[in-house]
């Protein structure tokens, strides 16, 4: 439970500085709008955290870190459709550590554990599939949009990587 509680309140410190660089600089006024603008993703981190502290499978796990990452998809996508790069980059990078650290880790973690050819198997390359349809739709949205602005290329090309790795993290083991 302290292992628990600990990564929620980082997690809580993260997510209340999303969009915040140097946000201590900032007037009170200006850091509570910021905290306003971030509260969905804090609360969403934050019981996705809690969640996570309770499930003990891999799969399960995954699914809640899908949860989590929708979440952050829409905020990028939101971001970079009002033209506001530097959250999209920001939030981004967020979205990009939860899919990488929380998605395609499960999904490497369960690939270890479950033979090929079983039903488990067949959820969690469902799992993966769906994660990187998610990751896709928003890699459209992102090609679109950056054909007019040029900057969200970096955000695009972050976010394909991370898209990569998801996809291969379901691969079988070389012998």
């Amino acid at each position: 439970m302290r292992r628990s509680v600990g990564w929620v309140v980082v997690l809580a410190w993260w997510c209340g500085g999303a969009g915040a660089d140097n946000a201590s600089r900032l007037p009170l006024s200006d850091q509570a709008q910021l905290l306003r603008r971030n509260r969905a993703l804090v609360q969403v981190t934050v019981s996705g955290s809690l969640e996570l502290a309770d499930l003990n499978n891999a799969l399960d796990r995954v699914e809640s870190c899908q949860r989590m990452v929708r979440v952050w998809l829409r905020e990028v996508e939101a971001a970079a459709r009002s033209g506001d790069v530097p959250r999209a980059l920001e939030m981004g990078e967020h979205l990009n550590k939860v899919a990488d650290r929380g998605v395609a880790l499960n999904l490497r973690v369960a690939r270890n554990h479950i033979p090929p050819s079983t039903p488990d198997e067949r959820r969690l390359l469902q799992r993966r599939d769906d994660a990187v349809r998610d990751l896709e739709q928003l890699e459209a949205v992102l090609a679109e949009l950056s054909r007019s602005d040029g900057d969200l290329r970096a955000v695009l090309g972050r976010l394909q990587a991370v898209r990569r790795l998801v996809a291969a993290a379901t691969d079988l083991p070389k012998s």
